[in-house]
């Protein structure tokens, strides 16, 4: 048994040594070897013979200052063709074509107007009565209003009387009967001032009645007539439509008016294009432009700028820029003009350079993201040097 813990003793001791052991290498390697980094040389510059470089011989002169922006052609003015009445449809211009061009005042579309004309019809019967009943209540007012005046002149006839009677009773010359006959006259005098009063107060009444009901008849046939111009839809400005014709005899019914398409002023097109906010200080209404649509091969139209943006859009930083160019028939093979919605670029003059170096950007060496160019000068020994410079560049 002793024999046995001695040589556990042993064994464990032996493995304690051989992991130290272990551990002294692994250290040693790591300091020699691992750890170490290794020193990075740089390579002896290298004579790589004659390079073959691209020299210009630059001079100043005069140079044009452009701005290039890119949009969408869009009409000078647009508007919905609707209807807001309900009924059947009973005209529709034979000039209504997809595409076509159609002039101002032309009439598009009409409903069946019958039951809205009978309704005018009404609505004028309507003011016409209550017209005459105004006219009367007006001939009854004067007529009451002259018997009230006869009536107060006939009291103060009365009244007169009454005292002149009075007068002669005092003096012994006139009877109680008179004065009575007197009195009574008075009376009855007074009482037809005050029916005269109140017939005319009634004519009055009557005659500002009569005047309402012409007002609100007045106010029905507008409503009627107005009713009429909701049934149909005459072109405002001459201009091309964007859909098809309906069907006559289609219906049209109530809630929100029918959009049977639009009407496009394409007599002059709006190119509103997007210019980074750093390039809108060159800018100014007015400005030419030179302006080509890919989908229409070599064609260039001229145009202006019409209006500058004000608000610059946070995440592109560009504003809106709106410039109008002319667009007559001559302007595309159709012969109708060119359609808004095309896709446009524009190129506007926006000065003039006097002494310009034009260097294409394609001979430009890029160091650290700016634009640099080499200077062929004369050194010391008067060899050829080439001078290293940093470019500021303007349009290209």
């Amino acid at each position: 048994a002793l024999d046995s813990a001695e040589m556990q003793i042993k064994r464990s001791f032996e493995t304690i040594v051989a992991l130290g052991v272990i551990a002294v290498l692994f250290g040693f390697i790591w300091k020699e070897v691992i750890s170490v980094k290794p020193e990075i040389s740089s390579a002896p510059p290298m004579d790589l013979g004659p390079v073959g470089v691209t020299v210009l011989d630059l001079e100043a002169t005069a140079y044009d200052l452009t701005v290039d922006a890119y949009g969408t052609l869009a009409p000078l003015r647009r508007l919905a063709i609707s209807v807001e009445g309900a009924g059947r449809i009973d005209h529709v211009s034979p000039n209504w074509k997809m595409g076509a061009n159609v002039p101002a005042g032309e009439l598009l579309i009409s409903l069946d107007a019958t039951r809205i004309e009978l309704a005018v019809q009404m609505a004028v019967a309507q003011l016409a009565q209550s017209q005459a009943a105004a006219a009367a209540a007006k001939v009854e007012l004067q007529g009451a209003a002259a018997i009230e005046d006869l009536a107060r002149e006939a009291r103060v006839v009365a009244h007169r009387e009454l005292n002149r009677v009075q007068d002669l009773f005092e003096k012994g010359v006139a009877s109680e009967q008179l004065i009575d006959q007197a009195h009574g006259a008075e009376i009855a005098a007074s009482q037809a001032l005050e029916q005269a009063v109140a017939a005319q107060r009634r004519s009055v009444a009557t005659e500002v009645t009569a005047g309402a009901a012409v007002d609100v008849a007045f106010a029905a046939l507008e409503q009627a007539r107005d009713g009429l111009t909701r049934l149909s839809f005459t072109t405002p400005f001459a201009g091309r439509l964007t859909s098809a014709a309906p069907e006559i005899g289609g219906l049209i019914t109530l809630g929100a008016p029918a959009m049977l398409g639009e009407l496009l002023d394409t007599s002059s097109l709006l190119l509103v294009a997007q210019v980074h906010e750093d390039q809108l200080s060159r800018l100014l209404i007015g400005q030419r432009a030179q302006i080509s649509f890919p989908s229409r091969g070599e064609l260039v139209i001229e145009g202006k700028v019409r209006q500058l943006g004000v608000f610059a859009d946070p995440l592109t930083r560009s504003l809106p820029v709106e410039l109008v160019i002319g667009n007559d028939s001559a302007t595309d093979a159709s012969g109708l003009g060119l359609p808004a919605g095309l896709f446009a670029a524009a190129t506007i003059d926006v000065g003039r350079e006097q002494d310009a170096l034009v260097i294409d950007r394609k001979h430009l060496v890029w160091i650290e993201g700016r634009p640099t160019a080499y200077v062929i000068g004369v050194g010391q020994n008067g060899e050829a040097v080439a001078e290293q410079r940093f470019l500021n560049l303007g349009d290209t």
